[in-house]
């Protein structure tokens, strides 16, 4: 059932492994949340998992649909307990990298970067935005 939000870090941080095997998952947040844990992670190969887990660095990626390869994934992990910690340790560094000062600097340092090298503004809206917004009369 739910678990209190105040209560899930510590409920990750006592898992051996988080599972996120669904077929379809856009953003990966319960993943990046299990690795600011220091848990490893078993993960479908779909969407935002694919990205955020590293496979055979910060968890182990499964293709989607196929429990048995999610079972010898567990298996794998839940039998070796210096490769758990490693991924955990290497999980827990993956996700400093999430923080939102990280995200923003980085977002900042690319705007600078487009300003240099002579990019017109991220805030000018793309040719297709303005020709749809003429279409419309302004409304979206």
């Amino acid at each position: 059932g739910a678990v209190e939000r105040p209560w899930v870090p510590s409920l990750m941080r006592s898992a051996d492994i988080v599972c996120c095997t669904p077929w379809y998952e856009p953003f990966g947040m319960v993943a990046l949340e299990a690795m600011a844990c220091g848990a490893p992670v078993v993960a479908s190969c779909v969407g935002g998992l694919a990205e955020t887990v590293l496979d055979g660095h910060t968890g182990i990626l499964v293709p989607p649909r196929q429990p048995r390869s999610i079972r010898a994934a567990i298996e794998v992990l839940l039998h070796d307990p210096a490769r758990r910690r490693a991924m955990g340790t290497s999980a827990l560094r993956r996700a400093a990298s999430y923080a939102w000062p990280t995200i923003a600097a980085r977002t900042l340092h690319v705007a600078e970067r487009m300003q240099v090298s002579g990019r017109k503004s991220v805030a000018t809206p793309p040719p297709s935005f303005a020709s749809s917004r003429a279409l419309t009369g302004g409304a979206q």
